[in-house]
């Protein structure tokens, strides 16, 4: 026992040197193993984060993460130059279907979406929501503005559409253009659907219309409803939402033509086919006075090739 009290009298500042260099170790290997377990749970978070926002919200569809990461960089890309005021590069990655239905200049997609969006800076939010569509939810960056509102949120449905070679989006709601061109001809009378536009709530139907008659028609006097409708695949019926059709457009005089956009109550869901398009109420002779004409056509015109 003397001997080690000996001992450790001689060898005192090294002892005590060598226990606070095991324990100052053991304190690192501690602090090493905690930080290695939060970055692991870090990791898992963010991958059940990708994995949330990589997956459908509507369906279990699942996108690949680098075909996501591809189809949200142009989103993130767009929030970026709205949120620098770069308005001119912001609209240049619009589709030029966009661009020509809704927003055909500049100062139209400034006063119509970038003020209505962009008051305050927006950070980004992009859940695959199915197809090429992706739910984006812009919320107010807090970091930047200092704010704390709650009520700063807009959620859009953007679509991707690949133009000449880039990745082009459609905003507000529209999701893109589909050519149709399927006709028939019925009593000198030529109906052809051109192509329709799909927004998330409905669709819109170009119509065009060559009276080869010696009578006026008209389409539809729009006098009851439920006379033009879309007939899917389960034969449900889409009926046109009269009070948003110009009337002008379905009346048609004797050797011309015109064209009609028909919106019709078709909310977008995947999968869902439209198989024909319907009017049971073309008047055949309508005048003003005699709204009702002298006969009526029935037409179905299948749309889905």
């Amino acid at each position: 026992m003397n001997k080690f009290i000996r001992m450790f009298n001689r060898n005192q500042k090294i002892i005590i040197f060598a226990i606070i260099g095991i324990l100052f170790l053991v304190l690192i290997l501690q602090a090493l193993n905690s930080f290695s377990k939060k970055e692991q749970e870090k990791e898992k978070t963010n991958n059940v984060i990708r994995n949330n926002l990589t997956r459908s919200s509507i369906s279990d569809e699942e996108m690949t993460e680098s075909i996501y990461n591809y189809n949200k960089n142009v989103i993130e890309e767009f929030t970026e130059y709205c949120n620098s005021g770069d308005i001119k590069s912001a609209y240049d990655l619009l589709s030029s279907d966009c661009k020509n239905l809704m927003f055909d200049d500049l100062e139209k997609f400034k006063d119509n979406y970038y003020k209505k969006v962009f008051s305050s800076n927006k950070k980004c939010t992009v859940q695959y929501w199915a197809d090429n569509i992706f739910e984006v939810k812009f919320a107010e960056d807090m970091l930047a503005t200092g704010k704390t509102s709650k009520n700063n949120g807009f959620t859009d449905y953007i679509a991707i559409d690949y133009e000449d070679g880039k990745n082009k989006i459609n905003i507000n709601g529209f999701l893109g253009k589909e050519n149709i061109n399927a006709e028939k001809m019925i009593g000198n009378i030529k109906i052809k659907v051109l192509y329709k536009y799909i927004f998330m709530d409905y669709e819109t139907y170009s119509v065009q219309i060559i009276n080869n008659r010696d009578q006026t028609i008209c389409l539809d006097n729009l006098n009851r409803s439920g006379t033009m409708y879309l007939l899917d695949q389960k034969d449900v019926k889409h009926y046109a939402m009269s009070n948003e059709i110009v009337k002008d457009e379905l009346i048609v005089k004797s050797k011309q033509e015109s064209v009609a956009n028909i919106k019709f109550n078709n909310p977008y869901i995947k999968d869902r086919e439209i198989n024909e398009i319907v009017f049971s109420n073309i008047i055949i002779g309508y005048t003003d006075n005699n709204p009702d004409g002298s006969d009526i056509l029935n037409v179905d015109i299948e749309i889905n090739n």
